[in-house]
């Protein structure tokens, strides 16, 4: 699996968060599962267009036999009134599935506007023997993420700090 965010590749299958840049992988798991609930939705659409042309072709062909009187035109009628009766049926229950899955796809929008990761700052002074890598040890849990505070300080030189400099830390709670 493949991070969304960072593009680190081989995160493992399952895991909450991404081993390199540490995003949330619980919020994408659930637009996963949204997408999933949309194509539910448009699929069950789709029968229910279908259900429409088949009871429309339904009511034609038993007019069209109607007006011609054939033989045993009542039976028929009989059979396409019991089938478009089971097509109503059919269709009030793909409407009920339909409003089940809408509600379910709204509470799932909710639940990810309540995930939604904020951002927060750090304001770090560098203290006397402090690295880049033991400063991104502490707060990022992993020494190899001082390339993060590279980039967000936009750092000319990350050999190159000296005490009382001002660092911003980003991260996300």
């Amino acid at each position: 699996m493949e991070c969304p965010v960072c593009h680190h590749k081989n995160v493992p299958s399952g895991a909450r968060e991404c081993p390199n840049c540490h995003s949330d992988l619980e919020s994408f798991r659930l637009i996963q599962d949204l997408e999933k609930s949309c194509h539910n939705r448009r699929t069950a659409n789709y029968i229910l267009g279908i259900i429409a042309v088949i009871l429309l072709l339904l009511w034609i062909g038993s007019v069209f036999y109607l007006d011609n009187k054939y033989a045993g035109i009542e039976e028929e009628a009989e059979a396409a009134k019991a089938q478009v009766e089971q097509l109503i049926t059919e269709k009030q229950t793909l409407v009920k599935e339909n409003e089940r899955l809408q509600q379910q796809a709204t509470q799932l929008e909710l639940t990810l506007k309540q995930r939604e990761p904020k951002p927060q700052v750090t304001r770090h002074i560098v203290q006397a023997g402090e690295t880049l890598f033991l400063i991104a040890e502490k707060y990022y849990g992993n020494g190899y993420q001082f390339s993060k505070i590279v980039c967000d300080n936009q750092l000319d030189d990350p050999d190159f700090i000296v005490k009382g400099q001002v660092l911003y830390i980003y991260g996300f709670s």
